[in-house]
């Protein structure tokens, strides 16, 4: 198994919602809005990762 460590994009917003929803509670959990700003604001420091199978 390959994992690469990339900047997020706008594409992979909707799998970073998911994962905020199922990691932290409601109240806690950053809305679909906020991340995006997030991804477009901190386009140097916001990162996920890629797990590729060979």
């Amino acid at each position: 198994m390959e994992i690469t460590i990339r900047a997020a994009r706008r594409a992979d917003l909707n799998r970073v919602v998911y994962i905020e929803q199922q990691c932290f509670p409601k109240a806690e959990a950053a809305t679909y809005e906020r991340l995006s700003e997030r991804i477009h604001v901190f386009v140097h420091s916001f990162f996920v990762a890629e797990k590729k199978e060979k």
